[in-house]
């Protein structure tokens, strides 16, 4: 039903431009987030090492997949791949 309407709607409104999507933006946005995340966790993940040197290795572990979770997640909402 929403297809139909879709097409009824782009048949009526032909001068409404398609628009286009730049593939070097988003490849640019992506090396952004992942470069960012890398060092982001290495810096904090030094600090821990550095700081805590008796720490056991499950909570080392543990922190790894906290830090890693909530950095990317921080970086998604401040780089999205696209936005509706």
């Amino acid at each position: 039903m929403n297809s139909k309407l879709i097409e009824y709607f782009q048949q009526e409104n032909n001068n409404i431009e398609v628009p286009s999507i730049d593939g070097n933006y988003i490849l640019l946005n992506r090396g952004i987030k992942f470069l960012l995340n890398f060092l982001l966790i290495y810096l904090f993940l030094t600090f821990m090492i550095y700081n805590y040197p008796t720490m056991n290795i499950n909570i080392f572990i543990l922190l790894i997949c906290m830090v890693s979770s909530v950095i990317f997640y921080i970086l998604d909402l401040n780089f999205p791949a696209c936005y509706i």
